[in-house]
């Protein structure tokens, strides 16, 4: 008798697990007519290191070129303060290779990446600061003086896909010789300005910057 059970049991079992199958099956078992669709999977290729993608006639041309940068409150607020203009002519030397001290700003520089990017190039600028109010002929002890900045500049530039870094050196001169006054006036006159500075013999004296 209970070798019958046993034997009864046993085919309830099979007959369980075989009607799983079955179901399984009927639910992952496309019907005729009807077509299972799988989604599609784009693998993007790895994009090209923006340094590799600068055309080579740029790099190997050995391009040099003039840029003029021109800074003035006449452009935005309208009225003279703080730094007020700046004028900057720069060289660009690109394509010449990296200078032999391109190595050295790579390791000193931690975000600095030297590659084939990687230019040189000099600037010549000139920059005025003014107090508040140019009208005033006193001096304001509570607010910045004159004062002009003539300067030169070296500096190493490099280009990663994330970022792009100047190293600079600056030096220059400021107060009376950096010639701030002169170019103001007449900057004023040239554009027909209504007011002129009147404090400019406060500015800050002569010294390197």
């Amino acid at each position: 008798m209970r070798k019958l059970s046993y034997l009864v049991m046993m085919l309830l079992a099979i007959t369980a697990r075989a009607e799983e199958r079955n179901l399984w099956k009927q639910l992952f078992t496309p019907k005729e007519g009807v077509i299972l669709e799988t989604p599609e999977v784009t693998i993007e290729k790895p994009k090209e290191p923006l340094v590799e993608r600068v055309p080579e006639h740029i790099l190997n041309g050995n391009d040099r070129f003039l840029t003029l940068n021109i800074e003035n409150d006449k452009f935005g607020s309208g009225y003279d303060r703080d730094y007020t203009n700046g004028l900057r002519i720069t060289w660009f030397n690109v394509g010449a290779g990296q200078p032999f001290y391109a190595d050295w700003i790579d390791r000193l520089v931690p975000t600095f990446d030297a590659n084939k990017t990687t230019s040189t190039y000099l600037s010549f600028g000139h920059n005025l600061y003014t107090p508040s109010d140019i009208d005033r002929s006193t001096l304001d002890v509570r607010d910045r003086p004159y004062a002009a900045f003539l300067y030169g500049s070296a500096g190493i530039s490099t280009i990663t896909d994330r970022h792009m870094d100047d190293v600079e050196l600056t030096l220059g001169w400021i107060g009376p010789s950096a010639q701030g006054e002169f170019i103001q006036d007449k900057f004023h006159r040239l554009i027909h300005a209504d007011y002129q500075p009147h404090g400019w013999k406060y500015q800050l004296r002569d010294e390197p910057g």
